[in-house]
């Protein structure tokens, strides 16, 4: 199975986030965004052209894009990823953005995950393409039971297929619970929400929807619906 979409975001080793409602806490994150801003969108431009770019041979992204326009840079300095990276100094500060293709009017935008490097270069890879309340780590966490439902649903139409080149493809937010907190550096820390993670194998495609719960640590909790693993195009 192929996941190219996070495969290319290193996993580090040091515990994770702190809780936001820690003044202390909230406080180093801060200090960080203060001392490392958000980059300017120009300089994300670049490297994400290429990479959306590279996802179109692979057929992750539908539409081959005559330009990017970056978007709703936000900090994510609360997000295990970052906060890991800036305890083993490999990074200085994170962000999430969002790519939305020129010359695709179709496509949805694609979410980027920003890292500022120790040496001060910028690291810039794809998430997802579509809409998430998920950080970087909690779809990474998430996304072997969703591909395995998918696969599921999918050998249920194909038989003779095993799953293979099994992609990730949209995502999209469904519903967002009455009880949903605010996003805190990138990370939600009360609240529920559902979304729907699209997969493609052997030219069928399947719809896996998920239920997320905040755990109140910056994790999250997720409810892999397989009984409503709904086949799109058989």
């Amino acid at each position: 199975m192929r996941f190219g979409l996070f495969a290319a975001v290193a996993v580090l080793s040091m515990p994770g986030a702190l809780m936001a409602q820690d003044a202390q806490t909230l406080a180093r994150f801060q200090a960080v965004n203060a001392a490392q801003p958000a980059p300017a969108a120009a300089e994300i431009a670049g490297e994400a052209m290429m990479l959306l770019k590279s996802m179109v041979g692979r057929k992750q992204v539908k539409c081959m894009p005559t330009a990017v326009a970056i978007d709703a840079i936000a900090p994510a300095t609360a997000t295990r990823l970052v906060t890991e990276g800036i305890n083993t100094r490999e990074i200085k500060n994170g962000w999430t953005a969002e790519a939305k293709l020129k010359g695709c009017p179709a496509a949805p935008p694609s979410r980027l995950i920003v890292l500022r490097m120790a040496d001060g270069k910028l690291l810039v890879r794809v998430i997802n393409i579509g809409e998430t309340l998920t950080t970087s780590s909690q779809m990474r966490d998430s996304s072997a039971g969703a591909a395995m439902a998918a696969v599921t649903a999918i050998r249920k139409a194909d038989p003779v297929c095993e799953g293979d080149g099994l992609a990730m493809g949209d995502t999209k937010v469904v519903s967002r619970g009455a009880d949903l907190g605010p996003d805190v550096y990138g990370t939600r820390y009360v609240g529920s929400w559902r979304e729907v993670w699209r997969f493609s194998a052997c030219g069928v495609e399947a719809d896996v929807p998920i239920a997320f719960k905040a755990d109140g640590s910056g994790g999250v909790t997720s409810d892999i619906r397989k009984g409503e693993t709904r086949i799109v195009k058989p």
